[in-house]
């Protein structure tokens, strides 16, 4: 395939030359890799080269989807590449493949199939009953009652019937998928995601660009790259394995399987942790009510961790990530520190659960005042209310004088309880300095 190369100063220079009276075979191979017809006497230098197969070995899609074209003149619609990055030419597209060879028909079906699922509904493509110049197509949904055009039928579906057409089409390229699930509701992108794991299982590979934590895979959280801005710079973070183990891998996956509200971590500028309900009602209400604006406003996330022993999972989660973070909890998990309760096993120290999720901040910290301690910590982003280490939120006075009036509205939910409270009740001093702090650090996260 190579006629030949020449050594330069600046290195190997490969080209690539189809001689005039003999075809070789490897330019046969080239060609039919490549999707193009090799020139007789002409060179073909290896950028070239490698910017038509890099092409080819990609699907690219783009994040915004145009309406399928059905009028096609004679030249494009023998045309040999057809190109289905903005779902323009989709309709020409299946026109083939339905009655192109036997593995067209396949592909075809494996489409039909793959829309099916997303979809509970079936799809045909075939000649327009217009007249018009040129070949006319037509995509409609095949109904019981009537037959639907694609055109008539949502951006939803029109969506899905794209994404099964690149999915399911087996022709061994990476695909790219952009912003597959603008137009799709939950339900469908879990099915999409679905979909996705059971064809990279057959070797497929996929890269999603998403602002949708539905189809943030948690088994392959690994393998998820996290883009930002910060100060004018785009940065990329991921979870390298060393960092983590096996273990503690598992549990994070875990985490991340039990609702889409950990996963959209992944897509805020900041993350409040807190201890339990009555914070993750009341914080958000009091902090809008406060400051006249919500935490969604600035892109900031309340997360719940379920428990003081919770925190290590979560945050390392988001260090790994490169994600600011803080803390805010009761003085008991900041106590243990102190021995003032004699921990067991299980109960370690806000301290101990930064340091093992990789937080540098034991070093120095005051072991002998509380309040001392609690200050210290702010420094690293754990902030509290407790005065010692009994206090909770839930000894504010605000939430002690009204919590048997939430409770009688709202008897088993403890943040329809704090919510209440909060909308109903002004937001206590201690709690307004507690957000300003808290925030603060949030914003000046280098």
């Amino acid at each position: 395939m190579t006629n030949g190369s020449t050594l330069q100063a600046s290195g190997l220079i490969l080209r690539v030359e189809r001689p005039n009276s003999v075809v070789l075979p490897t330019h046969r191979l080239l060609e039919q890799l490549a999707g193009i017809k090799l020139e007789a006497n002409r060179f073909y230098q290896a950028p070239h080269i490698f910017q038509i197969l890099f092409r080819q070995a990609f699907v690219f899609t783009d994040n915004i989807r145009r309406r399928p074209l059905y009028n096609f003149s004679e030249q494009k619609f023998n045309a040999q590449n057809i190109d289905l990055s903005n779902g323009e030419q989709l309709a020409l597209y299946l026109f083939k493949k339905k009655n192109g060879t036997s593995g067209d028909r396949k592909q075809y079906d494996a489409i039909e199939d793959m829309f099916s699922r997303l979809t509970n509904r079936k799809f045909d493509v075939g000649f327009s009953n217009l007249v018009q110049s040129g070949t006319n197509l037509d995509i409609h949904l095949v109904d019981e009652w009537d037959d639907i055009p694609l055109e008539y039928s949502g951006a939803g579906i029109a969506e899905a019937l794209f994404l099964s057409t690149l999915i399911a089409s087996d022709d061994g390229r990476v695909i790219l998928l952009d912003e597959p699930a603008l137009t799709i509701h939950v339900t469908m992108q879990k099915a999409l995601l679905s979909e996705i794991r059971t064809h990279m299982e057959n070797e497929k590979q996929f890269i999603v660009v998403t602002h949708s934590p539905t189809l943030v895979d948690p088994q392959a959280i690994t393998k998820v790259s996290y883009f930002f801005m910060r100060q004018g710079y785009t940065h990329r973070t991921a979870i390298d394995r060393k960092d983590i183990d096996a273990q503690e891998l598992i549990r994070l996956e875990q985490e991340l399987r039990k609702s889409t509200e950990s996963r959209a971590l992944l897509f805020s500028r900041g993350v409040v942790l807190v201890e339990g309900e009555t914070e993750l009602a009341a914080l958000s209400i009091w902090y809008e009510k406060q400051f006249n604006r919500s935490l969604e406003g600035l892109d900031i996330a309340l997360y719940n961790v379920g428990g003081d022993q919770n925190f290590k999972q979560l945050v390392k989660f988001l260090h790994l990530f490169g994600i600011p973070w803080v803390i805010v909890c009761d003085g008991k998990v900041i106590s243990y520190y102190l021995r003032v309760y004699e921990p067991t096993n299980a109960n370690k120290s806000i301290i101990e659960q930064l340091e093992e999720a990789g937080i540098s901040c034991a070093s120095g910290l005051n072991k002998i005042d509380f309040l001392q301690l609690c200050q210290e910590l702010e420094s690293f982003g754990v902030f509290t209310l407790a005065k010692n280490a009994c206090d909770e939120i839930e000894e504010l006075p605000v939430i002690k004088e009204h919590l048997g009036e939430a409770r009688s509205r709202f008897p088993k939910s403890k943040v329809r309880q704090g919510q209440y409270i909060a909308e109903h009740y002004d937001c206590p001093d201690e709690v307004t300095t507690l957000l300003q702090k808290a925030i603060g650090h949030l914003k000046n996260v280098k």
